[in-house]
């Protein structure tokens, strides 16, 4: 709505030409009363005119609110002396202001369209503002977990190591264990677990025997037996370290890379650490010292053209 103000300063301008129907003190009039009704007259129209502009400026105000706000108070009511000189300012403006518009290619929807993007704009942005503060939260989250899973790898890891060196050391050998964490192209992170080993006196660094970091490939301070012997007693330190406790293990030709006197004493190790049924498959039992360990013995005959499997024989057993 227009205010007070503006009414009053309007009301002042405009009301200027009847003040000037004043004739000067010197002056002579002829007929006092025709000149008073012309006064009157003119009072009335510019008061007609005013109500006029008031509700033109109103309209203006609903019509474009912020161009009225902007442009009124940028009004400098002071060079404004003159009545002629508004009325001229305010004919030139509605002439402006409607050829702007009629102005060819501006889309009469323009603003209601422009309502409706600011409004989602608006819903969009606080949307952001509110998944960006989740974002920031889940996170932290993760960096905590992460941490926390850091550091329960490291325990694990170390108790882990412990027995790993203390198996080895019943070889002659030192063990050790690490591990590491790396990223792939879909931000995947993959852990990954290090074992080294290295005879006892040896000065050389110590070799990595995981089948992942190492390939297959035999290393020069350890050979095929050795690393078979560290990937065993690694196996057993794990099977230590489970949550769960299965009836029974299943060893697949474990002993297969060893020599007797290794092989032997890695069975026993099993055995005495584990306190849980073996189930061990070898074709390396054909001596009596070896096959006393078991309380039975399967003889398993393989038909690769069939193929198929099958028992042929007890070669003992000892309950």
């Amino acid at each position: 709505m227009i205010s007070q103000d503006e009414m009053n300063y309007l009301n002042k301008y405009l009301l200027k030409s009847g003040e000037r129907l004043d004739f000067p003190n010197n002056s002579i009039s002829s007929n006092p009363s025709i000149e008073q009704k012309n006064y009157r007259e003119d009072k009335e129209t510019n008061q007609a005119e005013l109500v006029n502009v008031i509700k033109e400026l109103g309209d203006l105000q609903k019509l474009v609110p912020d161009i009225y706000a902007e442009t009124a108070n940028n009004v400098n009511k002071e060079s404004m002396s003159t009545v002629s000189l508004i009325k001229r300012n305010r004919e030139n403006g509605k002439v402006q202001f409607d050829n702007a518009r009629m102005e060819a290619g501006i889309d009469p929807a323009a603003q209601e369209n422009y309502d409706t993007i600011k409004h989602e704009y608006e819903r969009l942005d606080n949307e952001y503002k509110r998944t960006k503060v989740l974002l920031e939260q889940d996170v932290e989250r993760t960096e905590n977990l992460k941490d926390q899973l850091e550091t329960t790898i490291n325990m694990r890891v170390l108790e882990l190591q412990q027995r790993f060196k203390y198996y080895m050391s019943q070889f002659q050998f030192e063990g050790e264990i690490s591990w590491d964490s790396f990223e792939d192209r879909r931000q995947r992170t993959h852990f990954q677990l290090f074992i080294k080993a290295r005879k006892e006196g040896h000065r050389g660094a110590m070799e990595d025997v995981s089948i992942k970091a190492r390939g297959g490939r035999v290393g020069k301070g350890v050979s095929g037996g050795e690393e078979s012997l560290s990937s065993l007693l690694f196996a057993l330190a794990l099977l230590q370290n489970l949550q769960t406790t299965p009836g029974f293990i299943v060893l697949d030709e474990f002993d297969s890379a060893l020599d007797e006197n290794r092989k032997v004493k890695v069975f026993d190790l099993y055995e005495s650490e584990l306190k849980r049924k073996l189930i061990i498959l070898t074709p390396k039992s054909h001596e009596n010292t070896y096959l006393d360990r078991f309380t039975k013995a399967f003889v398993v005959q393989h038909d690769p053209t069939i193929p198929q499997s099958k028992v042929v024989g007890i070669v003992k057993s000892i309950v």
